[in-house]
């Protein structure tokens, strides 16, 4: 224990593994050393992954429990290693500013850890069974929501360390997806109902059910400009819903293709930094990315050898991230940077 009475977490450095691929010997596009890069420093399935908000860092999570820190550029030849949770952890982010991160596991709590000392700052403890997803505020005050097995969604203040408000879904379905409105007065939800759901904070209820999925919710993403929000279901597909204000109340913009089937883990999906572009886990074993406007398949990228459970755009270079059961994170360049 600390002198403060916070657990400490475990950190230990090694050795970055890496692979760079490329069979046709053309240059990079980006300032990646290839086109494609095969990060390997997990030894069980990863689950989450993000780019630190400078996009000098990685942030992915594993099913041991697990959460890494390395860099992409090999400045540095090290990474970082987060030890503390006892179950697999499901979802990782960084804090807006970069300097914390936040996780959640199926050990029932969420975690604050410090992103350059690696200690951990805070254990968040409420939820009765596992957590499945987690989200920060977009602006504002730094909350975070979270969504369980137990069928609740609680927000939390970071820096009170404590829960401030528990939404309790209809039925105590289990929750599987979240996340903040742009402004953080409303949070979108899914579930094993099929329903996305945007919850009033003020009001402490459901203001509307976004209805078209007929299967389990495994991803929800809101879009950067904060109008949209994407969709991910074990209907095989990906919706796009308008939740921005005065909207009719036919909220459905597009649907696009996806693949899920025989998934176990719960498969995420995002935008680019521009909302020009979309991509999501799949049960299949290549990387899919769609423009948002036509949903038309602009990329097909192979790589990994199992189900791909998450994935995230650069936040200023054209690269994409992505992160498997097969153990592995690739990197791959989708299109020139200018």
């Amino acid at each position: 224990m600390a002198p403060n009475g916070i657990l400490q977490s475990k950190t230990r450095m090694q050795t970055q593994k890496r692979t760079h691929f490329n069979p046709l010997g053309e240059p990079a596009m980006s300032t990646l050393k290839a086109p494609m890069v095969r990060i390997e420093n997990h030894k069980s399935e990863v689950l989450s992954c993000e780019f630190h908000p400078s996009g000098k860092y990685i942030l992915s999570s594993n099913r041991e429990g697990l959460i890494h820190i390395c860099d992409i550029y090999g400045t540095f030849t090290k990474m970082m290693v987060m030890e503390g949770h006892t179950g697999p952890v499901m979802e990782t982010h960084f804090s807006r500013d970069g300097f914390d991160v936040y996780s959640c596991s199926a050990d029932g709590t969420l975690g604050v850890w410090d992103t350059f000392g690696g200690t951990r700052k805070a254990t968040f403890e409420g939820h009765t069974k596992e957590v499945n997803c987690m989200q920060g505020t977009k602006i504002g005050y730094p909350l975070l929501c979270s969504g369980s097995n137990d069928g609740t969604i609680r927000i939390w203040d970071t820096r009170e360390q404590k829960c401030t408000l528990t939404l309790e879904s209809e039925g105590n379905k289990k929750v599987t997806a979240c996340s903040f409105s742009e402004t953080g007065e409303y949070i979108f939800s899914g579930g094993c109902d099929a329903g996305v759901k945007i919850w009033d904070l003020r009001k402490k209820e459901i203001l509307h059910v976004l209805m078209g999925h007929t299967g389990k919710i495994t991803g929800v993403s809101l879009s950067p400009c904060g109008g949209y929000l994407l969709s991910h279901s074990t209907d095989n597909t990906l919706r796009v819903w308008d939740v921005g204000p005065y909207t009719p109340l036919d909220r459905a913009v597009r649907w696009f293709p996806s693949n899920q089937v025989g998934a176990e883990n719960l498969l995420r999906c995002n935008w680019s930094h521009d909302g020009s572009m979309i991509s999501a886990g799949t049960s299949e074993l290549d990387v899919f990315v769609w423009d948002s406007d036509s949903g038309e398949v602009i990329y097909d990228l192979p790589g990994h050898n199992s189900s791909i459970n998450d994935v995230a755009f650069h936040p200023r270079e054209s690269i994409l991230l992505s992160a498997s059961n097969d153990t592995f994170l690739f990197l791959h360049e989708i299109k020139p940077f200018n």
